[in-house]
């Protein structure tokens, strides 16, 4: 959960977002070429998934955030998620 903290704050969840698009886009290229799509077929998906692009990885680009770069709001709130987590353990 720490490595994926973007149900925590919005910042992290466009990161997140971002970056899943990004892995998407590579996949693309060579993933539709070897489910025997058409290479002009491809090549305008590839281009489709690039102008459709919602946010560039760039301008969000939260890879080097740590806990520390929470807000204390999400950092209360994840310490309710976790004593919930204990107590339904507990059970």
């Amino acid at each position: 959960m720490g490595d994926f903290g973007g149900f925590l704050h919005r910042d992290l969840r466009e990161s997140d977002f971002a970056l899943g698009y990004e892995s998407t886009l590579c996949w693309a290229g060579e993933g539709l070429e070897r489910c025997g799509l058409p290479e002009q077929t491809v090549a305008a998906a590839v281009e489709a998934i690039q102008h459709a692009r919602p946010l560039a990885w760039e301008d969000v680009r939260q890879g080097a955030s740590t806990s520390r770069d929470l807000p204390w709001r999400a950092r209360v709130r994840l310490a309710h998620f976790l004593l919930r987590m204990v107590r339904a353990l507990l059970r």
